[in-house]
């Protein structure tokens, strides 16, 4: 017999995964902020090294080119700023490791991050995976 409240359950359960994917979207873009902000700091702390460098010069010397290869390089990736940030998603996964209904939620909205296309594939392969695994789990209740 069907249970009186399916219908209401159903509806439910599909506003909770909604909340979790939003949620987990807000704190995947959350790490990508700390990581960004983590990045400018360490280039203005290395700008300022340069710059006292440069000031300095008197006593150490001109630099050579290679050293000013080098400082443009680092400037040059100090402008790139990160699209993730992978120690955060690493934690996030840890969090969820017992719940695979919640993994395979994370891992499709880690996908949706600015990766290469294998990375974003396999994500997507793992997140099946936590379905099936979730699934056998239950059926084996």
């Amino acid at each position: 017999p069907p249970r009186p409240n399916a219908q209401d359950e159903q509806k439910l359960c599909c506003l909770q995964t909604d909340l979790l994917h939003q949620f987990y979207r807000c704190q995947l873009k959350l790490g990508v902020l700390q990581a960004r902000r983590v990045t400018r700091e360490k280039g203005r702390q290395r700008k300022a090294a340069r710059e006292l460098r440069a000031q300095q010069s008197i006593i150490y010397g001109q630099k050579s080119r290679k050293q000013l290869r080098e400082d443009e390089q680092a400037e040059e990736k100090e402008k790139k700023l990160p699209d993730i940030n992978l120690k955060y998603e690493a934690a996030l996964l840890q969090a969820c490791r017992g719940n695979h209904y919640h993994r395979a939620i994370l891992l499709t909205q880690m996908a949706l991050f600015p990766r290469s296309l294998r990375s974003r594939h396999q994500l997507l392969c793992d997140a099946c995976t936590a379905l099936r695994t979730a699934k056998a789990n239950e059926i084996a209740l």
